[in-house]
């Protein structure tokens, strides 16, 4: 038996010797022998071209799903394995020369996540050479469906122990968890130690803008005060909130740098409800905006913050910025929180080249 493929950091001679480490937490010494001469078929999920074993062993300790490799010394092929040849049967080991198997040290027990489930109780405990405790595991769905399913597992009789009836109301699944116990999971809209219980969808107050909640099976149902709608009373529902100019200069971007000779100015705006939308933002900004942006020269902004969807139409004092005052001309708009969106009715600023300006 050649040593390039055997790794002897113990004296333990032509073996693996490694840290013995399950996911359960169970941990000890063991010495991994290495079969020369034969290799596992039929269980075989991935293979890669290596340089020789020793990458091989690597690649499978750090994969969940690895049991056992098989290397191929002829091609440097590695193969990773979901079981090991103690959890199969013994017409799958063949033998093959210049071909190695190894368990790896490192493996998970089977049925220990969802992607590797076990066939039994009793292969879970074969695999792990008798090491697997009593709990839950997930197990091939073998008549309850496409997918595996958890069920609680007895070692020491290798057989699935189910709840004794069913407590769980309503539809709920009882699942067994050992010595008497068990836990319920309830089907939606319910709740409570056997899901006896309709689940109060109210309680975290999902109604919105003053909205009054009703609980309802697997949900609940908003009653808006006035002047709102939608699921959640999110949406106002004021004629300015519906009836507006959409505005989608890009231009009126506070980032935006004039370019050339032409500067831009709201002296023509008609005075009207205005939503922002486009690229440029959606709100005006409520802090300073340097002169020359948003294409000309005195940069209009929100001197005060956006109301909530609550205040409904507010006054607000406008800036443009101009000389060293950030507020060197003002002028009064109103403005309202549409719950999605916030509507602002412009005026037309006293002088020329103010305009106002978009912001994220």
């Amino acid at each position: 038996m050649s040593e390039l493929y055997f790794l002897t950091i113990k004296t333990c001679p032509y073996i693996f010797w490694l840290p013995f480490v399950y996911t359960f937490g169970l941990r000890g010494e063991k010495c991994v022998t290495s079969f020369q001469g034969a290799f596992l078929q039929r269980h075989s999920y991935k293979s890669a071209a290596v340089s020789d074993m020793f990458t091989c062993y690597y690649m499978c300790k750090d994969e969940q799903l690895c049991q056992s490799l098989n290397f191929y010394r002829e091609g440097s092929l590695c193969e990773l394995n979901n079981r090991t040849r103690s959890a199969t049967l013994p017409l799958n080991f063949i033998l093959k020369r210049n071909a190695f198997y190894l368990d790896n040290p490192f493996r998970a027990f089977l049925g220990s996540t969802f992607l590797l489930p076990a066939s039994s109780c009793k292969e879970i405990k074969d695999a792990s050479e008798g090491l697997a405790p009593n709990g839950r595991y997930w197990l091939d769905s073998g008549g309850h469906g496409d997918q595996p399913f958890d069920a609680f597992c007895d070692m020491e009789k290798e057989v699935v122990v189910e709840c004794t009836g069913n407590p769980c109301q309503n539809g709920g699944t009882c699942d067994y968890q050992g010595k008497g116990q068990y836990t319920c999971r309830c089907v939606a809209g319910y709740g409570g130690i056997h899901c006896e219980g309709d689940t109060n969808m109210c309680s975290s107050n999902p109604c919105l803008n003053g909205g009054t909640c009703t609980n309802i099976l697997n949900g609940y149902i908003c009653t808006c005060s006035s002047h709102f709608s939608g699921p959640r009373c999110e949406v106002a529902t004021g004629s300015e909130c519906s009836s507006y100019t959409l505005n989608n200069e890009t231009d009126r971007s506070v980032l935006f740098a004039q370019v050339g000779a032409i500067y831009k100015c709201d002296k023509t705006l008609v005075t009207a409800w205005y939503r922002f939308n486009s690229t440029a933002g959606t709100k005006m900004p409520t802090t300073c905006v340097s002169k020359n942006k948003c294409n000309t020269h005195a940069t209009g902004w929100l001197n005060g913050v956006h109301p909530t969807t609550q205040e409904g139409i507010v006054n607000r004092r406008l800036c443009f910025h101009w000389s060293s005052n950030c507020c060197n001309w003002e002028i009064t708009i109103k403005v309202r929180n549409c719950g999605l969106f916030y509507v602002y009715r412009l005026v037309k600023p006293p002088h020329c080249q103010l305009r106002y300006c978009v912001t994220n």
